[in-house]
């Protein structure tokens, strides 16, 4: 039996409290979520 794929989604938000929250229910919705801010913009 094939497993379906979980959907995953890229959070940029520069507000960590708004970018927890966004995480958060996304994750709720079934979502792998990655999140990225300003403490990351070294990786782009």
């Amino acid at each position: 039996m094939m497993q379906k794929m979980q959907p995953s989604i890229l959070v940029v938000e520069d507000e960590p409290a708004q970018r927890e929250v966004l995480a958060y229910n996304l994750a709720n919705e079934g979502f792998r979520v990655i999140k990225a801010g300003m403490e990351t913009k070294h990786c782009f």
